[in-house]
Parts: C-alpha cells; sequence; structure tokens
C-alpha cells in the first residue's frame, strides 16, 4: 500500500526532493508497514516487532536485543497483544531521546575538552 502511494506519479511528480528529516519520516513509517501485516497489516505481533528490532535496528539495540516480551508490555498500553502505529512511534521516541542523551553528553564532554585545550 505504502509503495503504491510512493510510486504513485500524481504524488511523486508534484512533490520535491524530500529533506533528509521527511526522509526519515518514510522510513520510519515504511519500516513499520515493512513488518506489519502477517497477522494483521496495520499492528505488529511479538515475532514482527522481534523481527524489525533484528533488521532495522541492529546498531542500537545491540547483539542481545532488548527483551522482546517486556518490551511488548511496556509498548502495548491497550493490551491486545500486538504493537500498534502509536505504540511503534513511542518505542521510536524513546530511542531518539536515548539517542540524544547520549550525544548531547558526548558534546559536553567535547566541549569540556575543547576548552581545556584553548
Amino acid at each position: 500500500m505504502m509503495d503504491a502511494l510512493v510510486r504513485s506519479p500524481s504524488v511523486t511528480d508534484t512533490m520535491a526532493q524530500p529533506t533528509p528529516l521527511e526522509a526519515s519520516l518514510g522510513a520510519l513509517i515504511m519500516a513499520f508497514h515493512k513488518h506489519a501485516g502477517s497477522e494483521d497489516a496495520k499492528t505488529l505481533s511479538k515475532k514482527e516487532l522481534i523481527n524489525l528490532i533484528k533488521e532495522e535496528l541492529p546498531n542500537i539495540t545491540g547483539k542481545g536485543g532488548p527483551d522482546v516480551g517486556e518490551l511488548m508490555t511496556m509498548l502495548d498500553h491497550d493490551g491486545d497483544g500486538a504493537v500498534d502505529f502509536k505504540e511503534y512511534i513511542t518505542l521510536i521516541e524513546s530511542l531518539a531521546c536515548m539517542c540524544n542523551c547520549f550525544l548531547e553528553g558526548k558534546l559536553y564532554l567535547l566541549s569540556a575538552f575543547y576548552s581545556v585545550l584553548h
């Protein structure tokens, strides 16, 4: 469905080249829909969430990966046993915040080191 929308001449002919942020939003949406669907096209089952994390986030989540059972419990706000798009975005938001905190710490240390040198 999303591939058809992206390839639609009426949509793509009138659009300028996407900005990096727009491309990132598209990648987030496409990743969800790529992995959702074997049971319900609008949700990720536990197995689908595991596959998404392994394939799309290997460098962020590490080799062992998170405890997916615990992650499902945290993300599955409505308790239906699946992760819908809003719940998936909660995961992405959390990861973005953690990465930002990590980078802010690194930037702070780098600026402190630089100020000592100069």
